[in-house]
């Protein structure tokens, strides 16, 4: 969902409650643009940055929702004792990675202890993997950690929902 296109307010709960509703009663994700408040404008930016993120996730912590674009900087209050409990049902998309942030963000994702809630394309692929590939390579992360980074993470998260992956690797239909 894109807040500002669809004309609401993710920090306001008396405008989120129904969609967090459904999503926790239905045991859906929620995918959520976000936006990093500062830097260059560029279209779809929006004005959903790590502060309404973050109250998003403290006013629903029963759903489980994606933010776009590394969710503007909120993966860096990972770091925070308490942002992390609040952020218990918080992951990140690298969509759009290449064209805002250099590699070093990659291996800072990690250090913060935040890699495991990083998600490779939920937000729109709009750029493939020959993309990232590079990025991954310069920041050191290679093995495990990119397996992770490209896959392995949305696996988990798909499988915390309780939804059984069927033989050939796809959902259960709702």
């Amino acid at each position: 969902m894109f807040p500002d296109g669809q004309g609401f307010q993710v920090d306001d709960p008396r405008q989120t409650f129904r969609i967090a509703g459904l999503c926790h009663e239905l045991g859906i994700l929620l995918m959520l643009h976000c936006a990093e408040p500062v830097g260059h404008l560029y279209a779809g930016k929006g004005t959903v940055g790590p502060k309404e993120a973050a109250a998003f996730c403290e006013n629903h912590p029963e759903v489980k929702v994606v933010f776009a674009h590394f969710g503007g900087g909120l993966w860096l209050y990972e770091a925070m004792e308490e942002m992390r409990l609040n952020l218990s049902n918080a992951y990140y998309d690298t969509a759009a990675m290449p064209f805002l942030y250099d590699s070093s963000l990659l291996a800072s994702v990690m250090a913060s202890g935040a890699g495991k809630k990083i998600l490779f394309g939920t937000d729109f692929p709009i750029l493939g993997l020959p993309r990232y590939r590079p990025l991954l390579e310069s920041a050191g992360i290679s093995g495990s950690d990119a397996e992770a980074l490209l896959g392995g993470n949305g696996w988990r998260l798909l499988e915390s929902l309780g939804r059984p992956l069927t033989p050939w690797g796809g959902l259960n239909r709702i």
